[in-house]
């Protein structure tokens, strides 16, 4: 799966605990790709994102090296999301893009 290629292993995993490095690995399984393909072709043709893929948890991270926390701009926020909804967002993005 192309999308998968410029994934970070590195980056944090989504609300859902699965690493990109597990689900490269779990892509390598053809019957996983098989139910993988189903999905998101049932997703496209039914027109219904799933609550799943919506679910977000945000994280606020100081960010580093600074001498005083107390003002908010010091902070950023993350959204951690679905690590499989974010897959499909890149096999749409890269579909669009190539066409």
């Amino acid at each position: 799966m192309d999308a998968l290629k410029h994934v970070s292993t590195s980056s944090t995993p989504g609300w859902d605990h699965l690493h990109w490095r597990h689900l490269k690995a779990l892509c390598k399984d053809p019957h996983f790709l098989d139910t993988l393909h189903t999905i998101y072709n049932a997703i496209l043709r039914l027109g219904i994102w799933p609550a799943q893929f919506k679910r977000a948890v945000s994280v606020v991270i100081p960010k580093p090296y600074k001498d005083d926390y107390s003002k908010v701009k010091l902070y950023r926020p993350i959204v951690l999301l679905c690590t499989i909804g974010k897959l499909f967002e890149k096999v749409l993005s890269e579909r669009l893009h190539y066409e």
